[in-house]
């Protein structure tokens, strides 16, 4: 992995993000990570579903982007083209990073990601500009986000409400593939909630974003016709989708 360096507008004042080629490092994301302020606007984009971090263990909220490994449907030559951007891209390629024995976070970036060209950090001042500025209020605002969404599926993991699906997708030419690792809300346990469990949900402010997650679930449609018009020659014919 890259080292991460601060930014400094001694060191940076003339360097650049090259905003096009940070999007095309997403062309092969297939999930892409979403915080639960998000899930409103972005399952109107895509299917929202939950994973699970197979070294950690730990809960996350992702958008679907494709139906195929290493394919991101929503990325093309020119840029992200998706209704809805999620922060997770907006702020790529900075990042929020502490250094050790330090009070506070910096932005930070891996010396690749600057570029002579593209979107600049700094002013000739050396003020932040409304580009950088935007960036670090986004993740400050994601720090909240993050802490927020481990706490929501904190609270559906211990509900029993979070169950694993598999999304089988037959091709045309009869091929077929099946993906795995993915999880949505289970509706019948969802039902079956005593008033004070479902009052509780109300509370928390987290019944919208359920509510958004499983309706997400029609924009598979929309994931179909998009492969299409990226493959019209082995479209997809079908997909099913099984609880588990």
């Amino acid at each position: 992995m890259s080292t991460l360096i601060p930014l400094s507008p001694s060191e940076h004042k003339h360097r650049f993000i090259d905003t096009r080629r940070a999007i095309n490092d997403f062309r092969q994301a297939q999930v892409v990570r979403l915080r639960v302020p998000e899930v409103g606007n972005a399952g109107c984009c895509f299917p929202v579903l939950i994973t699970k971090d197979p070294q950690f263990g730990e809960w996350d909220i992702t958008a679907l982007t494709s139906l195929e490994p290493e394919s991101n449907l929503f990325v093309g030559d020119e840029g992200w083209q998706g209704v809805y951007t999620p922060l997770s891209i907006r702020t790529y390629p900075v990042r929020l990073t502490r250094a050790d024995g330090a009070e506070g976070v910096s932005l930070s970036v891996r010396a690749e990601d600057l570029s002579d060209f593209g979107t600049r950090l700094y002013d000739d001042q050396g003020q932040p500009t409304e580009y950088l500025k935007g960036i670090e209020n986004t993740l400050h605002e994601d720090l909240s986000g993050a802490a927020a969404t481990r706490a929501f599926c904190q609270h559906l993991d211990g509900l029993n409400l979070i169950q694993p699906i598999s999304i089988n997708v037959l091709y045309k030419d009869g091929k077929s593939r099946t993906l795995e690792g993915l999880y949505t809300l289970d509706q019948d346990r969802l039902s079956s909630l005593s008033d004070k469990e479902l009052l509780e949900l109300q509370k928390r402010g987290y019944l919208m974003a359920m509510n958004s997650m499983l309706t997400s679930l029609f924009q598979l449609n929309r994931l179909i016709q998009r492969h299409k018009e990226h493959n019209s020659v082995n479209p997809i014919q079908k997909i099913t989708l099984q609880r588990r």
